[in-house]
């Protein structure tokens, strides 16, 4: 335990804590959450939290902590048993946006990486942390990566990067938000969620490439849950965005 407060304190050296230390330091924290349950196992991961995100490793070290965590997986790499250790990989990776470490692409890289799996059966708790954090960040490589998100081949992903950048708001992901819509995504969902981005934005020039698709694609926009759905929003939002393209829509509705 000696090394751990060192590291914790500032007061270490690679000379006293070398590569091979700091993964045995991880297998042995790990170890202790594995057997351990309740309040000791969250003060093991709570514990491992702080020493691999602290300043001594981060800065001596960050290439040690790319390869034990940042690596490619999917969605069958996912053991749902084992949140704590896909909580604790992300957690590193905001931190390493937080402190606007060189290498913080590599992070969001892996955040947004997370994003692209299908969306789990229940609550994900580890989802829900990412997008929280990428929504509420400030930082102009993450709002870049959410605005690429948007052109990806990733349905989930584009989804949640959608729903950011219309929340943040992300101004550069305009262009690719219209280009959606313009390039007549199929997904009712995805352009549902396009639509609401654009009117919380305010993008009034969205006005009429929105009644342009939906001109195009009325078999989506009928009385079905999902189609009726996107209808009500296209409504409200060319009644925000524009009152002519909101007129016409009206009155294709009626025309039906």
């Amino acid at each position: 335990m000696g090394i751990i407060c060192n590291i914790l304190a500032g007061n270490i050296n690679i000379s006293l804590c070398n590569r091979n230390k700091v993964q045995e330091l991880y297998t042995y924290l790990t170890t202790l959450a594995d057997y351990k349950d309740g309040l000791y196992a969250k003060i093991a991961w709570c514990i491992k939290y702080l020493v691999f995100t602290s300043n001594f490793i981060f800065s001596q070290y960050i290439d040690t902590i790319k390869g034990m965590f940042l690596k490619d997986w999917k969605r069958d790499s996912i053991d749902l048993r084992d949140t704590d250790h896909w909580e604790f990989v992300a957690k590193v990776c905001c931190r390493m946006v937080e402190k606007q470490h060189s290498d913080r692409q590599e992070a969001i890289d892996w955040l947004t990486s997370y994003l692209k799996n299908a969306r789990m059966g229940r609550i994900d708790r580890v989802r829900t942390m990412i997008e929280d954090f990428l929504l509420i960040t400030k930082d102009e490589k993450v709002d870049e990566t959410l605005s690429r998100l948007l052109v990806g081949n990733s349905r989930t992903a584009k989804e949640s990067a959608i729903d950011i950048c219309g929340q943040k708001p992300v101004l550069g992901a305009i262009d690719n938000l219209l280009k959606i819509i313009v390039n007549n995504e199929p997904d009712p969902h995805i352009i549902r969620s396009s639509i609401n981005a654009l009117t919380r934005m305010n993008v009034t020039t969205a006005g009429p490439i929105i009644l342009n698709w939906m001109k195009n694609n009325q078999d989506k926009w009928g009385t079905q849950a999902v189609s009726s759905s996107l209808k009500s929003v296209a409504e409200k939002a060319l009644s925000v965005l524009d009152r002519d393209s909101y007129n016409q829509l009206i009155n294709l509705k009626y025309a039906e």
